[in-house]
């Protein structure tokens, strides 16, 4: 019986579970016992994993695969692991010499370019500029590459060599924090408008950004780029991010009644989702004003979900809301009716806007009504869903 065969019936279920993984298994061992493989060489191949602490040291794990191959010399491969350990070992212990003495045998070994690593970063300076270009160029796909960049760039910037840094920084793969050194790096040689544009972007988002960015955030307060309209949009991002903290500071930045007014309406619709309601403080139908009402409605929706969609189906009126906001909005609605038991009303309102319904909201219907045992009405509901949506 050949491994088809096998397989076959296996997925036919014509052959045991445990019959199945006896006859593999002997089957398996039959192959790798047999003439062929005793006397053939075999090909390892590495699965290489990378990670590295906070400190940036690097660690790896392989894992060998075995495969018949024919050209391969194992002796090789085996003498090549047993230098790599004990290379790697010294060099861990700060010694270069083993790795000067067997780079030549080592080099066409898989896990070479990770002994370059521990030889570079043992003790990396600004005179090891030569031999980080060096690995950055040359092996510029394997994982220690980003972690090297970090090191490199983190020591261009302690020691303030801008040109320097701005050469290796690399946007590809840069953290925020290496966004924020880039950008005043840039302001430290001179480009301070196109960096003080680019620092905007950084700081108008909805969250704190790291200490990294501390220096090229106090330029852009020092040099009064960040206007009240600007904060504004970065107080938006953070209240809807219930990032509170963030908030209150960025209140500093609102000189005018206008910006602090509208700061406490938000915190308010926040704290008390009802305020929601007040239409006249919410007419304008402006960005901002719509972020706020999805934000109060999905809110409100959790506690008191009826008054949540009166106010919705007004709003969907009076403001011009895309498919996206409306298909965002409808979970709230229908999950915040059944848990409030308000059961027949939530299907009866997913029913209503089914064209807005996703799968995931449609599984969850789904469940409700299987754990509820109420077949009549799952059958019913079933049959009553439109074709697109099946």
């Amino acid at each position: 019986m050949n491994l088809f065969v096998i397989t076959r019936k296996c997925a036919l279920r014509t052959l045991s579970l445990r019959g199945c993984q006896r006859v593999l298994l002997l089957l398996l061992l039959t192959v790798f016992t047999s003439p062929f493989f005793a006397s053939t060489p075999v090909r390892a191949e590495l699965t290489i994993t990378v990670s590295s602490d906070r400190n940036d040291k690097l660690s790896t794990t392989t894992t060998s695969v075995i495969s018949p191959a024919i050209t391969v010399p194992d002796k090789l491969l085996e003498k090549q692991r047993q230098l790599y350990k004990k290379v790697n070992r010294d060099l861990q212990d700060g010694s270069t010499a083993s790795f000067t003495a067997h780079h030549d045998t080592l080099k066409s070994y898989p896990l070479y370019p990770y002994l370059q690593y521990s030889r570079i970063s043992q003790n990396i300076r600004l005179s090891s500029e030569d031999s980080v270009a060096y690995f950055l160029n040359s092996f510029s796909d394997v994982p220690a590459a980003r972690i090297l960049r970090k090191r490199w760039l983190k020591l261009l910037y302690r020691r303030q060599r801008w040109q320097l840094f701005t050469s290796y920084y690399d946007p590809a793969t840069a953290s925020t924090s290496q966004q924020c050194q880039y950008q005043y790096a840039r302001y430290k040689l001179g480009q301070k408008e196109a960096a003080l544009r680019d620092a905007l972007s950084l700081w108008t988002v909805g969250k704190s950004q790291p200490k990294a960015c501390d220096l090229l955030f106090k330029r852009l307060t020092d040099e009064g780029k960040i206007t009240e309209a600007i904060a504004w949009q970065r107080y938006t991002l953070a209240i809807l991010n219930h990032k509170f903290q963030l908030a209150r500071y960025i209140e500093r930045f609102f000189t005018s009644s206008k910006y602090r007014n509208k700061a406490a309406f938000y915190r308010a619709v926040d704290r008390k989702p009802a305020r929601v309601g007040d239409y006249g403080e919410l007419g304008e139908d402006s960005a901002d004003n719509r972020a706020l009402i999805e934000h109060g409605i999905s809110h409100l929706a959790r506690q008191r979900a009826t008054e949540a969609m009166k106010h919705w189906a007004r709003y969907r009126q009076s403001h011009s809301f895309d498919e996206a906001a409306q298909r965002r909005m409808l979970p709230h609605m229908v999950k915040g009716l059944h848990k409030q038991k308000y059961d027949a009303a939530a299907l009866g309102y997913l029913n209503d806007n089914i064209a807005l319904a996703d799968s995931k909201l449609l599984e969850w219907q789904l469940r409700i009504l299987l754990r509820a045992n109420d077949w009549v009405v799952l059958k019913q509901w079933i049959n009553d869903l439109p074709a697109t949506v099946l």
